[in-house]
């Protein structure tokens, strides 16, 4: 080979390697697509984990895997969770603490209002939305593989039904159910099912808000005041909460947590849908359910 030829090959050859190394390094999330972070396994402790008391008293802080959280438990004995979109002139409240402000003038104590599900440009829930047995908006069949409610993952719906029972199910087996439910919100994805992991997700941390069953009449709504996973979350209601089916309701920049006699007022992004947590449970005998 001419020297010409050999310079001008190893000059090729060191302009290439300097355009790697000054190259960004391509993301975690996109090259290792799976979830990186711990699984289901409990976290190890020292000590005992002090008890979950769910007298619907107000909300508690507490902490797992290194994340704090604001949870939110509920004795549907001792408590009601309504579902709220719109005020009495057709306006979506779209802030929290205007909803508690409401909801206290009317004559409720009110222990937390939170985010519900996912929602649409038009400021209307993107799924099933459910009011003192009134569907405001109808179960969203709708399939597609973008966005985290429409994913091939479950979404569901968390009702409380007729009877006060709380349910979380699955979209295809919400739609007989319907004319049964009191209050309803659609989201997605489903974290756990009949105590099982539904998935293994994505490993971004985010803050986020998601709601889970224990038992018929006993329900957590958790808050993260830290980024977490998606698996983290769904390990914080089966390892430490004890529930068994858990929904996802959103995070990111969209997150709202307010618990008046708490002080709290966490508002961040814009908000069309609520969940309300006010005192004073629903007799069993008043339920009426077909």
């Amino acid at each position: 080979m001419p020297r010409s030829s050999t310079r001008i090959s190893i000059l090729a050859l060191t302009l290439a390697l300097g355009s790697c190394r000054a190259s960004p390094p391509e993301r975690a999330e996109a090259a290792t697509p799976a979830d990186t972070s711990p699984s289901f396994a409990a976290e190890p402790s020292t000590a005992p984990a002090p008890p979950i008391e769910t007298d619907s008293g107000g909300v508690q802080e507490m902490a797992f895997r290194g994340a704090r959280y604001y949870v939110v438990p509920v004795d549907l004995d001792r408590a009601r969770i309504q579902m709220h979109w719109e005020d009495v002139n057709g306006e979506p409240y779209r802030r929290a603490s205007v909803l508690a402000d409401s909801l206290s003038a009317a004559g409720e104590r009110v222990i937390a209002v939170v985010n519900s599900g996912i929602y649409t440009p038009q400021d209307a829930p993107k799924g099933l939305h459910v009011e003192r047995g009134r569907t405001l908006v109808p179960l969203n069949t709708t399939d597609s593989t973008s966005g985290n409610f429409f994913r091939p993952r479950p979404n569901g719906v968390f009702a409380v039904m007729n009877d006060g029972t709380a349910r979380l199910v699955r979209r295809g087996a919400a739609a007989a159910l319907v004319p049964r439910m009191r209050e309803a919100t659609q989201s997605g994805p489903r974290l756990l099912e009949s105590g099982q992991p539904v998935s293994r997700f994505s490993n971004t941390p985010l803050r986020r808000t998601a709601i889970c069953v224990a038992s018929p009449r006993r329900v957590f709504i958790a808050v993260s005041r830290d980024p977490v996973s998606l698996n983290d979350l769904a390990a914080l209601f089966r390892d430490r909460l004890g529930c068994t089916d858990a929904l996802f309701l959103d995070g990111g920049a969209v997150q709202a947590l307010v618990a008046p006699a708490e002080g709290i007022a966490m508002e961040t992004g814009r908000f069309v849908g609520f969940i309300a947590v006010v005192a004073g449970g629903r007799p069993r005998s008043a339920a009426g359910s077909p």
